[in-house]
This record gives structure tokens, C-alpha cells and sequence, in this order.
């Protein structure tokens, strides 16, 4: 009945009652609850009252992004830019602001749901709205950056962090937030001293903020100096800082940067042979990514103190140990719609198990990690994952490995992303050399030893190292490949890498080994002794491939 005699009210009747209703609610809600915004936003879109309308619309959408319903929020908010365009002269004039507001929410909801084009574009039409402050102009540059590191061109981020400190008279936490952004593309390039001190200028700004933008700022800044810290061989440092940026993050509720810090913490705890302390920070990843879902987090077991608890899918025996902890938050990032933090997960899952010798459960990963990456217009990950995946690829003797190496290495060179240009460079001189071109492996060895030099950091120089010293023993250049593996020894014993250094004691074994064969003499003892070395240290760390290779060595 309500139905019948609503639809035979005349359309301006209807607009004029809807206008009445929400102004009416207005007057009685000051300070409207979110139930009663939703409320408005409906009457006011049915009304005649533009302006009104596209302002709760406006504060809807929000509202839904809010609550991560991304698909509503899109819906509230493309409602109110068509009302946008349907304004009057009169009232154009002085929604310059509000249209730059709709289209930055828009663009924010679509970076959320990793469409990096149309969320580049609403930022681009939003810096076209007036009147703009410096302070909205920056932030609108920062969100451009945003965009261009996920898609992990870090050049064109730095530079829309540059525009953005070019806006004019920003205030000290636009300052500060430009500036730690910059760091951030900087580091993603290998400029490590260069993010450093513009980490340090942002942290600079700390005193004059507030208490929670202090907690905001100072765990960005924290993290980069985190990620250059372990770098530079100072893992120490780097736990430290890493550490202050996650006791941040959870200051402020950042769910992103907590994960990040879980993610880089519990790398590094791993590579030095802390697997309780690695387990915890894996146990928060998937915890966090549940919780985030709503959902009960993933069982924790009974342990406490310095034991840690079972992971996640612990009864999955298919799972191997790292992929456990990680398996459940892919799960869940995948139900939630996290097509970017699926992708992320899924990558990072395929490089660990690539660290960890599991060449073909990261395989898995990877070819879907790139087929997602690719979609999004990730690069960065497109690179990477191309590089992993031709390094295991050739390794299995296909050489389909070569044509994904060139392919990654081109756009690592592409992007400028010199770290990961460095490993691709070595990784296709492996496969070139394996196949039969050892001057073009040569090469390759060459320029990416220049390259590691010239960024000086310690994790790169050590694989650097040790990969040269087994393509030199590979060629027989005995002398040269000692070196090499000297080099990288004395890397890893210093910055406490257990994997890379355990790595390396197999290639010294491996070396021996292949030397006394082409010289025909007998396998010398230290073969054995540099096998058993290695071997404790891949049993804990898990690396069960690595364990049959030195005892396939032993039994030749």
C-alpha cells in the first residue's frame, strides 16, 4: 500500500517531500549517527537539494570505505559526482572543495581496490578542482605516488613526491609524510643513503606534531631506517628500528604497517637462525589478516614464553613450515577481496620458499603471484616473480628459464629497481652458463657485480658473492671463486645471515669436491667437515632442499 500511493505522489511532489523529510531529520540530528547519515544521504539524493545531497552521499561513501565495503562506497560516491555534474552555475561556483573531496575518495576506494589506473585518474582530476590548499595539493601528489610505487615504478613515485613538496607552505605533518614517502621510493631503488636522510628529515618534523600524528610518523620513519639498517649489515640496528615502527603501527591501529613490520621482522629473525622469534612475528601476520576479516584468528595453542605456538594449517602436512604461517592469511586476504594484499601474500609465500630451496611449491605461487601481478599492473612483483620463477625454471633444466630472466631483468631495468636488477642479472648468467653460454653468463656476472658495488648493500653483496664464486667454479677459475667465496663468507658471518652463510660453507664443499675430481684427486676431508657445518644450521632454518643436496654431495 505504501508502495501504491508513493508512485502516485508526481515526481516533484516526491522531490519536495524527500527535501522536507531530510531537513527535518537535520534539524534534529546535529551530529548525525552513522545509521541517520544514510538516512540523509537517501532523502537528500531524492530531493532537489544538490549540494546537500552530494555532501552526505559524500560522507556515505566514506563511511562504507570506512567499513571496507568498497563496492557501496564506490556506488555513494559515483552518485554523488553525477550530482556534481548536474549543478547549477550558481552552485559550481563554490563546490570546488567538495568536488575535490568526492573525487579523492574516489580514488582512495579505488586504490583500496587495487584499480591503479582509476584511482590515478580521480587524483589527477581532484588536483584540477578549486580552491586547493598546499597542504591538499601535497596530499593528493602523495596518493599519485601511492599509486606508482604499487605499480613499482619508483621514479615517477619520487617525483610525485617531489610536486607535492613543491605545493607551497605545507604544514609540518605534510612535510613530514612527503618526505618519508620520498624515502620510501628511494629505498625501493637502492638509493639507501639517500632514503636514509630523507627518513631522518621527516622524523625531524616529530616534535612539532601531535601525539598521534607523532606515532604515525615516527613508524613510517622508523621502518625505512629498519629496511636501510639491514642493508647495511647492521641487523641489530635494524630489529631495533623495525621493532619501534611495530610498537607504532600498533599505537595508531595501522593494520598495513603492523603487517609490513610483522613480514620484515620475521624475515630477518629467520635469515639469523631465530625461528621461535620468527614463528611470532609469522603467527601476527596471519592473526592480523584474520582479524581484520572479522574472523576468529587462527589457532594459537598453548604455547607461552619463548615457545611458540603451533601455525596456522599446522595439520596440513602438504604445507611446508614457512608456507603454514602464510597459507592461512592468503586464505583469508582472498575471501576479504584483497586483490593487492592477495598478491602481495603471494609472492612474498613463493620468495621465502624459493629462499628456503622449496623450488616447487614456489613455483606455484609465483605463476600465480604474476598472473594477479599482471592484471593489477604491478610491475614490481611482475619482475620479481619473472626472475624466481626462470631461476627455478632453468635450474630444471627448461630453458623457457632464460626467455622469464630476460623478461624480468628488462623490466627491473625498466622500473629502476636496482636490487632486484642485480639478483635478476646474476640468476640469468646462472642459466646462460648452464646452457651452454658461458661468456654471456660472464657477463651478466659483471655488470651485476658493478651494480652491487655501487648500491654497497650487505644481504645483495653476499649473494652477489657467493653466486659469482659458484659461476667461477662452475668454469673451473678455482682462484677466482675462493675469492668470491671468501668475500661472501666474511658477509654473512658479519650481518649473522645463517641461510646465506650456511649456502655458502656448501659451495666451499661443493667447490672441493668439484676441484679434486677434475684434477683427479681423491675428495679431500674437508668436504665432510664444511657438509657438516652447513647441515645443522639448514635443519633448523628448515631448509629441507638444501639438506638433500649436501647429502647427495657426501654420497658422490
Amino acid at each position: 500500500m505504501q508502495e501504491l500511493v508513493y508512485n502516485s505522489i508526481l515526481e516533484q511532489e516526491r522531490r519536495e517531500l524527500h527535501g522536507r523529510i531530510a531537513r527535518a531529520l537535520e534539524a534534529a540530528t546535529p551530529a548525525p549517527t552513522d545509521e541517520q547519515i544514510e538516512q540523509l544521504a537517501y532523502h537528500y539524493d531524492r530531493s532537489a537539494e544538490q549540494p546537500q545531497a552530494i555532501r552526505y552521499l559524500l560522507r556515505s561513501g566514506l563511511r562504507a570505505r570506512h567499513l571496507a565495503a568498497n563496492a557501496t562506497a564506490i556506488e555513494r560516491l559515483r552518485a554523488a559526482e553525477a550530482k556534481l555534474r548536474g549543478l547549477s552555475a550558481a552552485e559550481s561556483e563554490g563546490a570546488g572543495s567538495l568536488a575535490a573531496q568526492v573525487h579523492t575518495a574516489l580514488g582512495d576506494t579505488y586504490l583500496a581496490e587495487a584499480d591503479f589506473a582509476r584511482a590515478q585518474e580521480r587524483y589527477e582530476i581532484a588536483l584540477t578542482c578549486e580552491p586547493l590548499g598546499p597542504d591538499e595539493r601535497a596530499q593528493l601528489w602523495r596518493q599519485i605516488g601511492r599509486v606508482w610505487e604499487r605499480r613499482g615504478e619508483g621514479r615517477k613515485a619520487l617525483g610525485a613526491y617531489e610536486q607535492g613538496m613543491q605545493a607551497g607552505e605545507l604544514r609540518p605533518p605534510g612535510r613530514a609524510e612527503l618526505q618519508l614517502a620520498a624515502a620510501r621510493a628511494l629505498a625501493l631503488l637502492g638509493a639507501d643513503e639517500r632514503a636514509r636522510a630523507a627518513a631522518e628529515v621527516g622524523l625531524a618534523e616529530v616534535p612539532k606534531l601531535s601525539a598521534q600524528e607523532r606515532a604515525r610518523i615516527e613508524a613510517a620513519g622508523q621502518q625505512i631506517l629498519g629496511t636501510v639498517a639491514a642493508n647495511a649489515g647492521r641487523t641489530d640496528d635494524a630489529l631495533a628500528a623495525l621493532g619501534r615502527s611495530l610498537d607504532r603501527y600498533r599505537q595508531v591501529g595501522d593494520a598495513a604497517g603492523i603487517q609490513e613490520s610483522y613480514h620484515e621482522l620475521g624475515a630477518l629473525y629467520w635469515s639469523r637462525g631465530q625461528i621461535e622469534r620468527a614463528s611470532e612475528q609469522l603467527v601476527g601476520v596471519t592473526t592480523l589478516l584474520h582479524l581484520q576479516l572479522g574472523e576468529a584468528a587462527p589457532p594459537r595453542g598453548t604455547g607461552t614464553g619463548d615457545t611458540p605456538p603451533p601455525p596456522p594449517d599446522a595439520g596440513n602436512s602438504d604445507l611446508v613450515p614457512v608456507e603454514r604461517y602464510y597459507h592461512s592469511g592468503l586464505v583469508a586476504a582472498r575471501r576479504g577481496g584483497d586483490r593487492w594484499g592477495a598478491v602481495q601474500i603471494g609472492h612474498r609465500i613463493g620468495q621465502l620458499l624459493f629462499r628456503q630451496g622449496e623450488t616447487a611449491r614456489a613455483a606455484e605461487y609465483l605463476r600465480q603471484a604474476t598472473r594477479e601481478a599482471d592484471g593489477l599492473g604491478a610491475r614490481a612483483i611482475v619482475a620479481s616473480a619473472n626472475i624466481t620463477s626462470g631461476a627455478i625454471t632453468a635450474a630444471a633444466g627448461d630453458l623457457t628459464g632464460v626467455m622469464l630472466l630476460e623478461r624480468g631483468v628488462l623490466l627491473a631495468e625498466a622500473l629502476g629497481i636496482n636490487p632486484l636488477l642485480v639478483e635478476g642479472r646474476l640468476r640469468l648468467g646462472e642459466a646462460r652458463q648452464r646452457f651452454g653460454d658461458p661468456q654471456a653468463a660472464r657477463q651478466d656476472g659483471q655488470i651485476a657485480f658493478l651494480l652491487a658495488i655501487q648500491l654497497g648493500q650487505q644481504p645483495l653483496l653476499g649473494l652477489t658473492h657467493r653466486l659469482l664464486g659458484r659461476l667461477a667454479a662452475g668454469r673451473g677459475e678455482w682462484a677466482l671463486a675462493e675469492r668470491h667465496l671468501t668475500q661472501a663468507q666474511e658477509i654473512y658471518t658479519t650481518t649473522g645471515a645463517q641461510d646465506g652463510l650456511a649456502r655458502t660453507l656448501f659451495n666451499w664443499a661443493a667447490l672441493h669436491h668439484a676441484r679434486a675430481r677434475a684434477e683427479g684427486r681423491p675428495v679431500p676431508p674437508d668436504v665432510a667437515a664444511l657438509v657438516g657445518q652447513a647441515m645443522p644450521i639448514f635443519a633448523r632454518l628448515g631448509m629441507r632442499a638444501d639438506e638433500r643436496a649436501a647429502r647427495a654431495l657426501l654420497a658422490r
